[in-house]
């Protein structure tokens, strides 16, 4: 065999190699987000809250909700002793990250909708969502708000009548927001906006942070 056939091969198996490996990381990424979700050695409890402050004192943590799941290598990770959202987007597949609460049942109805304490995040655009049913893909109600390039706290309120009905970033014509039954919220950082149309503030591939203070009800 000739040196450029063996150097054909190895460029071959070296490639081969990437690929399992890379494979093999999306495979570990989405098995470390169905166990945070759906592990049977994870106590859920499905919370009951009347509490105008679901995080930090009702919901105490988030899971990983990464664009894995569509075959994307965006990764990301809470911390929540310190609040702090982390982790790289690649746009390659995909090109979101987010993070997920377990569900619980909340009755807002004496509310207005949500105020977001958050801080850094770059100045780029996040969504903010809440269901209000136990479907894993049923309608997400969203909200999208705009971060600080510097690390001073950002306050954001997000009214209820503002919400915007969608599944996987696209629109629901005639979606009605049950306000009695709030079952999960979630933060997400996304290259996309609504209907196809891109995000006006994102800054493309590589890392990003975001610190989440509060997550609260106001009336």
């Amino acid at each position: 065999m000739s040196r450029r056939s063996n150097k054909g091969a190895t460029y071959l198996v070296l490639f081969l190699l990437l690929l399992a490996s890379t494979s093999s990381l999306r495979i570990l990424k989405g098995l470390r987000q169905a166990l945070y979700f759906n592990s049977p050695f994870r106590f859920r409890r499905n919370m009951s809250t009347t509490s105008s402050n679901l995080y930090p004192t009702s919901v105490t943590s988030f899971g990983p909700l990464d664009d894995v799941v569509m075959g994307g290598s965006s990764s990301s990770s809470f911390d929540a002793k310190g609040g702090k959202w982390e982790g790289n987007i690649v746009t390659q597949n995909g090109g979101f990250a987010g993070i997920r609460s377990l569900n619980f049942n909340l009755d807002a109805s004496a509310y207005k909708g949500f105020v977001l304490k958050v801080r850094g995040g770059g100045g780029q655009r996040f969504k903010f969502i809440t269901r209000d049913s136990g479907d894993w893909n049923g309608v997400a109600w969203t909200w999208e708000f705009d971060t600080s390039s510097k690390p001073s706290a950002t306050v954001v309120r997000l009214p209820f009548s503002h919400a915007r009905p969608t599944k996987f970033a696209k629109t629901v014509p005639g979606a009605v927001l049950d306000k009695e039954k709030l079952t999960t919220i979630q933060f997400t950082l996304s290259k996309f906006a609504f209907d196809g149309d891109l995000n006006p503030k994102f800054n493309g591939d590589g890392p990003f942070s975001l610190n989440i203070d509060e997550v609260a009800l106001y009336s």
